[in-house]
């Protein structure tokens, strides 16, 4: 519903550096941000106005996540007129954000691929279909990043990976190339309202300890946040000898096809 708001767009902007910054063990209370904004101009009102809605949003989200601007940069002209014909060629209204954290011992790192047979896959994100009000909306995501900072810190997760571009599938074959492990996913309840490609803010997909599973109810449900199991970490199979990634009730791909295109995308 907010595809075409800058505000909106600058928001989940911040909330993915947050993630990934997050995702390899960073503090959440450590962290700073730091923008680069690059319009085609700023000379007409429309342009303008995205512009200043994607700046209420920095505004926004720095106070509610409590993660402060440091410094930044503005490229505000980015378009090209072709001399002959009189086009004119522009970029999209583009904001980077940057994320910086303190990690206190590095060799603490987490890192996103799958690490051990049995282990439990989980969603942690927001349920917040029914929730518009920006200062709502950071809250709930807030709380998201926060408690996943908190597992991160205390061993229960063994792997983390935020979910954006392609939604949870694409975030799990990522995470079953890198530690040449199946899983096996099933259809959750969110997960069959909203579909497995879809982009989440406020989303990870975690491997949890399989001897500490009994740890996540409480610590969720002490600070609102949404959480669902929908896999299992696996093993090559006894029947077919390669590792795969099965979505119960709908298909089957091996690791090697998905690790041949995703690599595939590199080879020039």
């Amino acid at each position: 519903r907010h595809i075409d708001d800058a505000y909106w767009m600058a928001l989940s902007s911040i909330d993915e550096a947050i993630r990934n910054a997050v995702c390899v063990g960073a503090k959440l209370d450590t962290l700073a941000i730091l923008d680069n904004f690059c319009w085609p101009g700023v000379h007409d009102e429309a342009s303008m106005g995205t512009l200043v809605r994607a700046c209420e949003a920095c505004r926004d989200g720095a106070l509610g996540y409590r993660v402060p601007f440091i410094s930044g940069k503005d490229s505000l002209h980015n378009q090209f007129t072709d001399a002959a014909s009189g086009r004119v060629i522009k970029i999209p209204n583009t904001l980077l954000i940057s994320a910086i954290g303190v990690i206190d011992d590095v060799s603490k790192c987490m890192t996103s691929h799958f690490k051990r047979p049995g282990n439990a896959v989980y969603r942690m994100t927001t349920w917040d279909g029914e929730v518009t009000e920006p200062a709502d909306v950071i809250t709930a995501r807030r709380a998201v990043h926060q408690l996943v900072s908190e597992m991160i810190a205390s061993g229960m997760v063994m792997a983390a990976h935020d979910i954006s571009d392609g939604g949870t599938l694409v975030a799990a074959s990522e995470m079953a190339i890198g530690g040449s492990l199946g899983v096996e996913l099933r259809p959750s309840r969110q997960i069959k309202e909203i579909g497995w490609f879809a982009e989440h803010d406020a989303g990870y997909l975690l491997e949890i300890d399989r001897d500490r599973l009994g740890e996540i109810a409480p610590m969720a449900s002490a600070v609102n946040v949404f959480y669902e199991r929908i896999g299992t970490v696996e093993t090559i199979s006894a029947e077919d000898e390669e590792l795969k990634l099965t979505v119960v009730d709908d298909f089957t791909a091996t690791v090697d096809s998905l690790t041949k295109t995703w690599r595939g995308t590199l080879d020039w």
